[in-house]
């Protein structure tokens, strides 16, 4: 019979449940399997679901969780380093505040999952976070920080992206659904000893609606682009310069200052090779006016 979540979570709060607890926390920790801690299994994995892990199971190194499920766990605040995330489930987990350091995560699924203000990402020792086959579908990824990290064959589809920067990090058939807001996508190698590119290769962002996004050093030649008319890849920079251009003599008009200024801040996203992708809504009131001059090829309309 399914047990319901209040069952689930009762189960931890007894003495027994709370030593379980603490059994499996050092089972983990110490890289030793759970065998005979008398927990059931649920869909192949473990079933941990809603533990409400404690504060001394925080800093995980050289640990390797497969076929575990953390649903609705309270998992905040944990800190991996080295270490492996296999074939796991986090769905609707409280993972705020996470650190992962040379990871590899795979075959996980993090839906509805709580991840605001996790470090996804980051240069360690030479190595960055690689996630692979990874459902991040609905999660809350608000304020997540995520450099040098490489996702492959990923799903966003949905989640609360916002003030996220994929620094240094690599995205390879990925997909990205709803909204997407001040998220930054910068495939431009800018230090950290990373030798390797950041390419975004086959990523769909067909259903994507961008607020605020800026895409720096992304070559967009295998990108689904937004299903938005509103939505124009830059692939000249020539263009952007006839477009400024034509705005001379102007600068005392509103609307021409204000797109002087949306020009000059596309042209500093814009990569060498002069590419870039802009939201016209982004230009507010300018918005008409950036996207006359830049369709027209710079001809004032």
């Amino acid at each position: 019979m399914t047990q319901s979540s209040a069952a689930l979570k009762r189960r931890w709060t007894t003495a027994d449940g709370r030593e379980l607890v603490r059994a499996a926390e050092r089972r983990l920790r110490d890289r030793q399997p759970l065998d005979g801690l008398g927990l059931e299994s649920i869909d192949g994995r473990v079933d941990l679901r809603f533990i409400p892990l404690t504060a001394d199971f925080s800093l995980l190194d050289g640990v390797e969780l497969r076929r575990l499920d953390f649903s609705g766990a309270m998992a905040a605040n944990l800190r991996f380093v080295d270490s492996v995330i296999a074939d796991c489930r986090f769905d609707s987990a409280d993972c705020q505040f996470w650190h992962l350091r040379a990871c590899l995560v795979m075959d996980t699924s993090f839906l509805k999952a709580d991840l605001r203000n996790a470090t996804l990402g980051e240069w360690y020792q030479g190595r960055g976070n690689r996630y692979r086959s990874v459902h991040f579908g609905s999660a809350r990824l608000r304020n997540a920080t995520t450099s040098a990290a490489t996702y492959e064959d990923c799903d966003f589809a949905f989640a609360e992206l916002e003030r996220v920067n994929f620094w240094q990090s690599s995205l390879i058939r990925c997909t990205f659904a709803g909204p997407l807001r001040d998220v930054v996508f910068d495939g431009r190698l800018l230090g950290e000893g990373k030798p390797d590119g950041n390419p975004m290769l086959e990523v769909d962002l067909t259903e994507a609606v961008l607020d605020g996004c800026d895409f720096r050093g992304v070559s967009f030649d295998s990108v689904r682009l937004p299903n938005d008319p509103q939505v124009v890849l830059i692939r000249d920079k020539a263009l952007m310069e006839r477009a400024a251009a034509a705005l001379a003599g102007v600068d005392q008009d509103p609307a021409a200052r204000l797109a002087h200024a949306v020009l000059h801040h596309i042209e500093l996203s814009l990569d060498r090779d002069g590419v870039t992708l802009i939201n016209l809504r982004d230009a507010g009131e300018a918005a008409d006016l950036v996207g006359g001059l830049l369709r027209d090829g710079g001809l004032r309309p």
